[in-house]
């Protein structure tokens, strides 16, 4: 299956982060906005978050659950 390709920016002023998806820069503060971008997910992205503890203010935290969302296969439409 494909992979899902981009790159992701951080604003060192606060943990607000940038993906490009389909080239074009998308906001990501939240887990909330995170969902909303792998709305497919939802419910895997939530229980990966809960078993590994994520705090979406954390730096790393928040690489982990790109990283993990990332990789997820692409799902057909």
């Amino acid at each position: 299956m494909p992979r899902r390709s981009t790159d992701v920016y951080r604003r060192k002023s606060d943990n607000t982060y940038y993906i490009n998806k389909e080239n074009k820069l998308v906001r990501l503060k939240t887990l909330k906005q995170v969902l909303k971008v792998f709305p497919a997910y939802k419910d895997e992205i939530n229980a990966f978050v809960k078993e590994n503890d994520i705090d979406m203010k954390e730096t790393h935290d928040v690489l982990v659950v790109l990283d993990y969302c990332l990789g997820l296969p692409v799902k057909e439409k």
